[in-house]
């Protein structure tokens, strides 16, 4: 009922205000991922990601885990927590290539926040600009994010510029805005250090 949906988005919020980094509120944090209800997972996510490096693990093996209801919200709490969540860059490339289109969206995402200097990390997101199965949603993700790694991905510049002949409008757009920020990198106020 609904208001068993609220009291759960409540318990997670109470969950992360408890000022600990025990395992105990970690895991419970992330059995959240299995809420029937998005809100509940997506905030035990972004409280996982602000208690940071120590929630690495159990982030891991959320993504690990093949009956997890809603995987890239580890992904999204990964994304949070930043550089210090880099030993999780092989789980999100794999979710990146096996997840479904939400997963691989935050996959994306979080890969250039936490490992965007990797050469690997560089060439998948190339790749799924590329190549992603979806209409056009992982593909804006992935032109977004070569748009925003510090210093510029110039790697990146013919796959940004095959992506202004997208079908799709926001792929083209995704990929102009890109380009722009590669070009002018002072401008970008998303910059991602590697």
């Amino acid at each position: 009922t609904k208001g068993n949906d609220e009291a759960r988005a409540v318990a997670v919020f109470a969950l992360g205000e408890i000022e600990a980094e025990g395992g105990e509120v970690i895991a419970a944090l992330a059995a959240a991922f299995n809420d029937a209800q998005d809100k509940v997972s997506e905030q035990a996510a972004r409280l996982l990601g602000q208690i940071g490096e120590s929630a690495v693990d159990e982030l891991i093996k959320s993504m690990n885990d093949k009956d997890l209801r809603r995987p890239g919200h580890a992904a999204l709490a990964l994304s949070i927590i930043g550089p210090p969540a880099a030993r999780a860059s092989d789980g999100l490339l794999t979710m990146l290539k096996t997840g479904d289109e939400d997963a691989r969206g935050y996959a994306v995402f979080a890969l250039s926040k936490v490992a965007g200097d990797k050469p690997e990390v560089i060439s998948a997101l190339i790749d799924a600009l590329q190549n992603d199965p979806s209409e056009y949603s992982v593909r804006v993700y992935a032109a977004e994010a070569l748009g925003r790694i510090a210093p510029p991905v110039r790697a990146a510049i013919p796959a940004l510029t095959a992506a202004l002949k997208h079908s799709h409008e926001a792929v083209r757009q995704a990929a102009a805005d890109a380009l722009t920020d590669i070009k002018h990198p002072e401008r970008n106020t998303w910059r991602t250090a590697r």
